[in-house]
């Protein structure tokens, strides 16, 4: 059975853009899509990195994709599944994550 802690992260908190944050000692992001919260690892599975430019802009100028600070990867919002860059066809490290009482829980492993 998957174990969810809670954070301290109310989800109105998440920008257009993404939210980044730690957690027991772990980066991660957190992406509100529609009625959907996904969660990262913020790690670039190319070269290591964080993926933001800035803090909290984790998506291209679109708004469509996630995209990697150091090499313009993208990746799919919703699978973390990289279709362009460096790194094409390997993916995000996905978090499971729910939303109780409007903040964000996750099962990091």
């Amino acid at each position: 059975m998957v174990q969810y802690l809670p954070t301290n992260i109310d989800v109105l908190r998440i920008r257009e853009t993404g939210l980044g944050f730690r957690f027991q000692g772990m980066r991660y992001f957190c992406i509100a899509d529609e009625d959907d919260v996904y969660v990262y690892v913020n790690q670039c599975p190319h070269f290591g990195v964080a993926l933001e430019w800035m803090p909290d802009a984790f998506l291209d100028s679109k708004r469509q994709n996630i995209q990697c600070s150091q090499h313009s990867a993208l990746f799919d919002i919703q699978s973390g599944f990289c279709h362009r860059g460096p790194c094409e066809g390997d993916s995000l490290t996905k978090v499971a994550s729910k939303v109780v009482n409007g903040a964000l829980w996750l099962a990091p492993d």
